[in-house]
């Protein structure tokens, strides 16, 4: 049974959108957790050393909510950089809030060439004459959405088909679908420019070695597009992930949501739809959710959140693993005691070792 050390961080300034404004204070602090749970690991066996960090720690100015897309390669060089500084930690750095525009950032072409800088953001400038590329599928089919006429079955046929059978099962979702693609066709009808929309993204990647080895993309929109931020709302449109949850490295299998995404299942519902089994651990990066009992599916479950009530390492039971109901006691779970925790001037790193 391979060991698994796990250490989850609790930074100190989350919830303080002024950071924002510092595009390399986010890795700064990163860099600085890193080298907290670095020390205590440095003699461990252990097969996978994981460091998971909570939702949003890289997101845009305050007045945006979300980085532009060359702010986010930007970032993701900068996480490489840490991954190659500390290439035998598992790291998932929360999530990157962020948006596709009609024009893209050149560094996307050059994600995957190896290169990592320490200070990604400032010494890169965008440059003019980028080709305009196409949307995505779902967003051009949405471009002729009618909300008058158009049904939800209708609305689903414009869905990637793995988004909609794991996530679009769910009538309150369909729901906040169907408002968003309202608002989105009177924009354009008063438009008629597609330039003016912006695809927001929510990303987890994972790194380890010194390279992304898997990323995932929150499915479920909550307040990711909030309207208490100063942005134009309806020109903002939530792209549902639809890319795997699921990673293995090291024997181990993973796998891993984002906030809101726990509350609609949408790991669960991925192993039960595509038939495969239960992960040994299941990973949440939240800002603030509850964990649900027969949401888990993994034997143990890892919450890193910037709500210390919720966050923690849970073991659970998995023999009736896809029987439970809503009803059954969130508190069902199998508290794992950290063995020890670290408090430093950006947070705090609680450590935890299991079997799977």
């Amino acid at each position: 049974m391979p060991a698994v050390e796990i250490a989850l961080w609790r930074p100190s300034f989350v919830q303080n959108r002024d950071w924002h404004e510092k595009p390399n204070e986010p890795i700064d602090q990163l860099d600085k957790a890193l080298a907290q749970a670095k020390t205590p690991w440095t003699n461990s066996s252990a097969a996978v050393k994981v460091f998971l960090a909570p939702e949003y720690l890289f997101t845009g100015a305050q007045s945006g909510h979300f980085m532009t897309e060359h702010q986010y390669y930007g970032v993701l060089f900068g996480l490489k950089y840490l991954s190659t500084k500390y290439p035998d930690i598992l790291i998932i750095p929360g999530s990157i809030g962020w948006y596709k525009t009609t024009t893209p950032s050149t560094l996307c072409n050059n994600a995957d060439d190896g290169r990592t800088t320490r200070n990604p953001l400032s010494a890169q400038v965008q440059p003019q004459n980028v080709p305009v590329r196409d949307y995505p599928f779902f967003l051009t089919s949405m471009l002729g959405f009618n909300p008058n006429t158009q049904n939800i079955q209708q609305i689903e046929a414009m869905v990637p088909a793995q988004c909609k059978a794991e996530v679009f099962m769910q009538a309150e979702y369909n729901a906040q679908v169907i408002d968003r693609l309202r608002s989105f066709s009177q924009k354009y009808q008063q438009n008629n420019n597609l330039a003016v929309y912006k695809l927001a993204l929510n990303t987890s990647p994972v790194l380890l070695g010194g390279g992304i080895i898997h990323s995932y993309n929150k499915r479920v929109e909550s307040t990711d597009t909030p309207t208490d931020i100063p942005i134009d709302y309806d020109s903002v449109f939530f792209c549902p992930g639809t890319n795997s949850p699921v990673f293995t490295t090291g024997g181990v299998t993973f796998g891993l949501e984002i906030c809101v995404d726990h509350g609609y299942g949408t790991l669960r519902n991925h192993i039960v739809t595509a038939q495969i089994n239960p992960v040994d651990i299941h990973l949440l990066a939240s800002a603030w959710t509850d964990y649900f009992f027969y949401n888990v599916a993994g034997s143990f479950f890892a919450h890193a959140s910037t709500n210390a009530t919720y966050a923690g390492v849970f073991g659970k039971d998995l023999s009736r693993f896809g029987q439970e109901t809503a009803l059954e006691d969130s508190y069902g779970l199998t508290t794992v005691d950290s063995n020890h925790r670290v408090n430093f001037d950006a947070g705090s790193v609680s450590f935890y070792n299991v079997n799977v």
